[in-house]
């Protein structure tokens, strides 16, 4: 087991003690949330470790980080960490190419397989993407390198072992469960927690309500329905959700998303943001799917901020409590 506490301000890692996984064990490492639109976490990749700020998303399952191949002009690439494989001496040579699309970004590039570090502890064998390539408006103001991916194998493109996946497979963990708790106040620390292994019970109140996972690749399950006040609902009868830790808003339909904001009273400023009229200047926290394929609710940071959100592979299942 081990657990990553989310920090703000934290740039670097001591990999100096890094060690294999003890399953017994909680291994935590500081990482940081910058001013409640992305939580970050530290990773290391080769040997000795290179280490990266990640984006840890259940919304897809490959990991991904800047290669020292990619130059500068590309968005995701300009003055981000980047791997060097000749100075790791565990690299393993992948070769193939990769590539895959976010709503505002496109990332390209080729695998690599080496030693992965989370927290404390160590994942041998990880392949991963070195990005030649990756533009979007994402990635010009992003403080992240890459992105590393918690969403079920289906989901990973290359048919690429997830890291969890990884996790499980090589015994590391004591259950195949995570647990994410976000701290919603930018200025508290720790900024929240990731708990690869179990459940972190300080960190939630009452019980926890689980409900099915309905699709194995995001963690998709059916949302019976979202009520503002008491006569205001939205996905009448039912609809599809999905738990992303890496969206920062809740994301659905326009159609629903304009009659929520409408009651909110938030207007759409030029720049595509929802504004509302109040004499303090506020930004709705509802925002219409930039991918209109997905035919689905993303419940990302907002919701996770106020429900302690976990992720049971073992049962194919999510749980839900209210965050302490």
């Amino acid at each position: 087991m081990f657990s990553i506490s989310l920090w703000r301000n934290r740039t670097d890692v001591d990999t100096r003690h890094r060690t294999a996984v003890d399953a017994a064990s909680v291994l935590p490492e500081e990482l940081e949330n910058e001013n409640n639109l992305h939580y970050y976490g530290l990773i290391t990749l080769g040997t000795p470790g290179q280490t990266f700020k990640v984006i840890f998303d259940t919304g897809s399952a490959n990991l991904w980080v800047p290669s020292i191949q990619c130059p500068n002009t590309e968005d995701g690439c300009k003055d981000k960490k980047k791997y060097d494989s000749t100075k790791s001496s565990t690299y393993k040579k992948d070769g193939r190419t990769f590539k895959i699309e976010y709503g505002s970004g496109v990332v390209q590039g080729f695998y690599s397989t080496d030693v992965l570090g989370v927290g404390a502890g160590s994942v041998p064998s990880q392949t991963f993407a070195e990005a030649t390539k990756a533009k979007g408006a994402i990635f010009r103001a992003a403080k992240f390198d890459g992105l590393l991916g918690l969403g079920y194998p289906a989901l990973a493109e290359g048919n690429v072992v997830p890291v969890f996946d990884n996790m499980i497979k090589q015994n590391l963990l004591p259950k195949p469960v995570f647990s994410v708790y976000l701290n919603r106040d930018p200025k508290a620390t720790p900024g929240g927690e990731i708990y690869f292994g179990g459940i972190n019970s300080k960190h939630y109140t009452g019980g926890i309500t689980y409900t099915p996972v309905t699709k194995k690749s995001y963690w998709q399950f059916r949302m019976q329905g979202m009520q503002v006040k008491k006569d205001k609902n939205f996905c009448a009868g039912g609809c599809d959700a999905v738990i992303d830790t890496g969206s920062s808003f809740v994301e659905g339909p326009r159609d629903e998303i304009e009659r929520l904001n409408s009651y909110l009273r938030a207007t759409e400023t030029p720049a595509g943001e929802m504004e509302t009229s109040s004499k303090v200047k506020c930004f709705s926290a509802f925002a219409v799917s930039d991918t209109p394929t997905k035919k689905f609710w993303i419940l990302g940071q907002v919701f996770i901020g106020s429900f302690y959100s976990i992720f049971d592979r073992g049962s194919d299942r999510l749980g839900f409590a209210v965050a302490a």
